[in-house]
């Protein structure tokens, strides 16, 4: 997996077709370092978008499946600052977005799938129900 992917914080997301299969194209950890990555993977093979002539277009890659967890993540904090009237660090989102995620391929996270595809229902029961606290 090359970098910036590899970075310690940040969330990096693989590609998956419409039946939950990896892409030939996702890369995969472990890091140099031994650590988890892809972080989640989500729809990126043959994912309808816009072109730069606002036509539509079919295209693959994790360049697809990255802004739907990016938008997920904005919806994510949105949710949170309705809840808490402040921001989530990014380590919080970022635990909200892996451990709600829907497991895939071996049971618990693995180097092909990371935590699996996130899950904005889950995530978002989470921070309603504020079980991201330990009081």
């Amino acid at each position: 997996m090359p970098s910036p992917a590899t970075a310690k914080n940040v969330i990096s997301v693989g590609a998956v077709d419409r039946l939950n299969a990896i892409s030939t194209f996702s890369s995969a950890g472990p890091t140099k370092d031994g650590r988890l990555k892809p972080d989640v993977v989500a729809l990126g093979v043959s994912v309808l978008s816009l072109n730069t002539n606002n036509r539509t277009q079919t295209l693959s890659g994790t360049s697809m499946s990255t802004p739907a967890v990016s938008g997920l993540a904005g919806l994510l904090v949105d949710r949170f600052r309705q809840k808490n009237a402040n921001s989530p660090e990014p380590a919080l989102l970022k635990a909200l977005l892996l451990n709600t995620a829907n497991d895939l391929g071996n049971p618990g996270p693995d180097y092909t799938f990371g935590y699996g595809i996130p899950d904005g229902v889950k995530a978002v029961k989470a921070i309603d129900e504020a079980t991201h606290k330990s009081e």
